[in-house]
């Protein structure tokens, strides 16, 4: 191909093909020969002219050999009369262009010749083929799914189900439509665990010589004192539309509930209003470090299970004790929480007028309670509601049967002197756990301060193995329950995050790199609609502001799912859809579809959305109050995308002569279907920890950030949401919208 002579942009012209569909109603045209780049004067005589390409393409006669050669300069001007005609008689004007019509008039161009390698980096950016970012989505659910056309299928359907709705999970208007369980599971999943847990605590209750029973004791609210959180004073909080807010107070131990309706509004009890509440909002007077919704078999009461500790736990500077849960540590305290609601035509629950009541608290002598999570599969005994783990101040983790709640239970105070499972490794000092994750009814992973992950039996109590996996403290651990419970998961202070196969403990782990430390627990979650884990960026920055999603059987190839303004704090992936909840330092939380976010095509933009802000300002002066809150809402959805803040110029000493470089990034095209969008190209320059935004670094009020969050795994409650502050404000919100408000 021959340089390009000028900077005017070349156009060329493709060949026309005639396959001969009508028949012979048409004489076919001679296809022109490709021809070298310079021919003699006879030659070109002797080719068909390229015009007559266009002229049978435009449906005139083709012509033949045997019609006399036409002149170049008369042929233009007759296709510059025929050009002007039609636009005259179209009411349009095409603007001429002289060296254009020249151009076209040259050497004959062959279609299929392969054009040279550009020198120029620029023109090697873009990429064409079947891995193309506009259709990428049915060669990433093959990629990640496959090669099963039924798993691609069962992928491809749950996508459609939630693919347009952006930031909250639907209400279920018809069967196609809500939260949905599990597909990943075989027919009578649910059946076979309910069998085995009947099973396994028959034979629990049957065994006479256990070394360990569980003791409970019903003691007074007198007993249980210097169990109980003591606050410095009431709590007051600003509810409702910006600029319109109620002020509402919560006493000082007083286990007081509100509902809300949508805008934030208090409703006042008795208060009979057209519209149901969207939520509850309450006061615990301490620390949440930890909260977990009870599974269950049956719709009804909802029961929600809160660690409670004193914000005295934090405050500067801390006591130097050896053993601080043998000291003023030692008393360890768990809230147990009823939420009622109303069923629907559809079979989903919503939010009833009725209050929410604290109906129990568990007092124990173990420590603070650090971690609490319900046993995922639930009871069949109608007087248990589940086994409960607790990861406790000592460094033990211990299962506790609860009993299910009478009706007209409230406020009981219940000492437990002995669980009915303890785990711990006695013969290794200072080793203690620091996570734990429940795999089944029976089983436990449990990862400790020197790295390694343990898989535990409860009945029979027996380590069954243990994985040297990390060099460090471990901060949070999952597994793939219920469709893949073997897969563990383990992130560390430092290090590689681990995925860990227990049915295969002897081959190899897989995990990626991580450079920063991280010391934020509640970051990671397993999502088993989407088959991976959950957590935040690997980056090389000091601060965390993205959360990103890696699919179990590709868990290197980190994907980015959500960007955030602030630091992270906590993570919650939904249990029957694929939505998330992040909280941020700032007291925000965000919402976003991370389905949609993983396969949407270019043209579509997946949103975020700040539900709510939680700010919590210190009063001082003011006797009685310890603090006021303000929780606002009504923000709009945004683009799930960060860009990186432009750096700031220098100014310069002299203007420079001639043309200067352009400083607008091209965004990339192209590449491996498991390549990141455009958007997150600019995003990934935040690994060297430049142009990060400025509002993530903005140091807050402690009390100010959100602490723990969790959905509710129960199918007819799939859209509640349980969100802990700093402050000792606890929401419980139901998030569902109906599927034709997020598609206007």
């Amino acid at each position: 191909m021959a340089p390009r002579r000028s900077g005017r942009q070349r156009k060329t012209i493709v060949q026309s093909f005639d396959f001969d569909i009508d028949g012979d109603e048409e004489e076919e045209a001679p296809k022109p020969k490709p021809s070298p780049r310079r021919k003699s004067k006879k030659a070109a005589e002797a080719d068909p002219p390229f015009e007559s390409i266009e002229v049978a393409a435009s449906g005139s006669e083709v012509a033949s050999d045997d019609d006399p050669p036409v002149d170049a300069a008369e042929f233009e001007q007759d296709d510059e009369s025929a050009s002007d005609a039609a636009s005259v008689a179209s009411g349009t004007r095409r603007r001429a262009f002289p060296g254009r019509d020249k151009q076209r008039l040259g050497g004959n161009t062959d279609p299929n010749e392969i054009e040279p390698y550009p020198f120029s980096k620029k023109t090697t950016r873009a990429y064409e083929g079947p891995l193309k970012r506009q259709r990428k989505t049915p060669y990433i659910l093959e990629y990640m799914y496959g090669p099963k056309e039924a798993h691609t299928q069962l992928a491809c359907g749950m996508l459609n189900r939630w693919y347009m709705l952006d930031v909250m999970p639907g209400r279920a208007v018809d069967d196609e439509t809500g939260p949905m369980a599990t597909p990943w599971v075989k027919e009578g999943f649910e059946a076979a665990q309910a069998g085995g847990w009947r099973r396994w605590m028959e034979g629990y209750r049957a065994e006479a010589y256990l070394p360990q029973r569980q003791s409970l004791v019903e003691v007074s609210p007198w007993d249980v004192q210097d169990y109980l959180p003591k606050p410095a004073g009431d709590l007051a909080v600003l509810l409702g539309p910006y600029g319109d807010q109620d002020e509402v107070i919560f006493r000082k131990g007083e286990a007081k509930a509100i509902a809300l309706d949508e805008q934030d509004i208090p409703i006042p009890d008795g208060h009979d209003e057209p519209s149901e509440p969207r939520g509850w909002v309450f006061d615990v007077g301490g620390l949440v470090p930890s909260l977990a919704w009870a599974p269950q078999s049956e719709s009804g009461p909802q029961y929600l299970a809160l660690c409670v500790v004193p914000h005295a736990d934090q405050e500067h500077p801390a006591p130097m004790e050896r053993e601080p849960y043998k000291g003023s540590r030692r008393h360890g305290m768990i809230q147990l929480r009823r939420f009622t609601g109303r069923k629907t035509e559809f079979g989903e629950m919503v939010p009833s007028g009725e209050v929410p009541v604290l109906v129990r608290t568990l007092c124990f002598d173990w420590g603070r309670a650090r971690r609490v999570k319900w046993c995922p599969v639930p009871s069949t005994d109608p007087s248990v509601l589940g086994l409960l783990g607790i990861l406790t101040g000592d460094g033990h983790v211990r299962v506790l049967e609860i009993q299910r709640p009478r009706d007209d239970e409230r406020e009981t105070y219940v000492r437990v002197d002995e669980a009915m499972f303890t785990l711990s490794i006695d013969n290794e000092q200072g080793i203690e756990a620091t996570a734990f994750a429940w795999a089944n009814t029976n089983r436990i992973v449990i990862g400790y301060t020197d790295g390694s992950v343990a898989l535990w039996s409860l009945y029979p109590r027996l380590l069954l193995s243990r994985h040297p996996l990390h060099p460090t403290y471990i901060i949070d651990v999952a597994t793939g329950y219920p469709s893949r419970p073997y897969l563990v998961t383990s992130v560390p202070i430092c290090g590689l995050p681990t995925l860990v196969d227990l049915a295969c403990p002897s081959y190899e782990t897989t995990g990626f790199v991580r450079t920063s430390i991280t010391t934020q627990p509640h970051l990671l979650q397993w999502n088993d609609h989407l088959q991976g884990f959950l957590s935040c960026y690997p980056s090389g920055a000091a601060i965390e502001t993205a959360i990103s999603f890696m699919h179990h059987r590709y868990f290197p190839h980190v994907r980015r799912v959500a960007d955030l303004p602030g630091q992270l704090t906590s993570l919650a992936s939904g249990y029957s859809h694929p939505f998330l909840l992040v909280g941020l330092k700032d007291g925000s939380v965000w919402a976003c579809n991370a389905a949609k976010k993983l396969f949407a095509m270019r043209t579509d933009r997946p949103m975020k959305q700040k539900m709510f802000e939680h700010e919590y300002r210190p009063v001082g002066g003011q006797s009685g109050l310890r603090g006021a809150v303000r929780i606002i809402q009504g923000w709009e959805p945004e683009q799930n995308a960060s860009k990186a803040e432009p750096k700031p110029r220098r100014a310069k000493a002299a203007k420079k002569v001639g043309r200067g470089k352009k400083t607008k990034t091209e965004p990339l095209d192209g590449g491996d279907p498991m390549d990141v969008d455009g958007e997150e190209v600019v995003v990934a320059a935040e690994d060297d920890a430049e142009g990060k935004a400025s509002s993530a670094l903005i140091n807050h009020e402690p009390l100010t950030r959100i602490m723990v969050m969790e959905w509710n795994p129960n199918l007819e409650c799939g859209c509640w949401a349980a969100v802990a502050a700093a402050s000792g404000i606890v929401r419980v919100m139901d998030v569902g919208v109906a599927p034709d408000i997020e598609k206007d």
